[in-house]
């Protein structure tokens, strides 16, 4: 039935406007409209979706699915979506990048985003690895430098991935560069931008400053060790890496694979290698993922 529904197109249409109108939400939120309950984000969500079935074209969406799909379908994503919102988005996104984005028609995914933490999960066989209590796969959470001065991560413990590889990561591994380097390209670059972002380090890098490379080189690192642990216990056909540093491509995804290379087990033997990428379907992942799942449920 599912690869009906990919044929038709429509499972993914509805996942992709679904996710224009989500990405919005999203935003007010960030701009300081927080929903601080699961009360008060469902009736966000019920404010979204009421109009939803009267945008051009999707009532052709839901006579395909048949007349309950509407509140059937949706009470599967609403509830998907705010029972540990965080948390599910990144299973979802993970869905939707292993079944129609990066990884699609592949066996098995990890996805990783790398944004103000990490997160991600893992895809097998077409299926959320949700594991026994249905949080499983959290890639950020998994000590990668155990020493007694690893930043701290903020679930408490020191050296996590998401303490070295998240976006705040590299930002705060530039901001210490530059305090160490008041000759680098790096100040004038955060100037130009408003400040420093994920990207100053690697634009720096990129002209050739040398606390700029510095940072880049210490920052795959960190990933590089996350990501092959991530493929010694799955071993997936796919690894792809989403949020904002993701943005950078080849210029991370280059050196990330040949510093994964030698710490992948059997390396030098296998016939055949996980392939490391970046996702493709930005910000509609969570929401096309979370559409699949609730057909799959519904």
């Amino acid at each position: 039935m599912l690869q009906n529904v990919f044929r038709n197109g429509a499972l993914i249409r509805l996942g992709q406007q679904l996710g224009t109108v989500f990405h919005h939400f999203l935003q007010s939120i960030h701009r300081g409209g927080a929903i601080q309950t699961a009360a008060g984000t469902g009736h966000a969500l019920d404010d979204i979706f009421r109009h939803f079935p009267r945008v051009h074209g999707n009532q052709r969406f839901f006579a395909f699915l048949g007349p309950h799909a509407l509140p059937a379908g949706y009470r599967h994503l609403k509830a998907f979506l705010i029972q540990d919102l965080h948390h599910r988005a990144g299973h979802a996104a993970a869905l939707g990048e292993a079944l129609a984005g990066c990884a699609k028609g592949a066996e098995s995914a990890v996805i990783i985003t790398l944004g103000t933490g990490v997160g991600g999960g893992v895809v097998l066989g077409g299926k959320l690895l949700t594991g026994y209590t249905g949080a499983a796969a959290e890639p950020g959470h998994m000590v990668i430098l155990d020493t007694p001065d690893a930043p701290r991560c903020t679930c408490g413990r020191p050296g996590c991935l998401e303490s070295l590889a998240s976006a705040t990561a590299l930002i705060r591994m530039t901001k210490e560069a530059m305090a160490a380097h008041p000759e680098s390209t790096l100040h004038g670059l955060a100037v130009q931008s408003g400040g420093v972002n994920g990207r100053t380090a690697f634009d720096a890098a990129a002209q050739g400053d040398a606390a700029g490379k510095a940072v880049v080189e210490q920052y795959i690192h960190y990933l590089a060790v996350g990501v092959a642990n991530m493929i010694n216990i799955f071993f997936p056909e796919v690894i792809g890496l989403s949020g904002g540093v993701a943005n950078q491509g080849e210029n991370l995804l280059a050196p990330l694979r040949a510093a994964v290379g030698p710490m992948v087990f059997g390396n030098a033997y296998a016939q055949k290698h996980t392939r490391i990428t970046t996702c493709t379907l930005g910000y509609r992942a969570g929401v096309i993922g979370a559409a699949l799942l609730a057909k799959n449920q519904g």
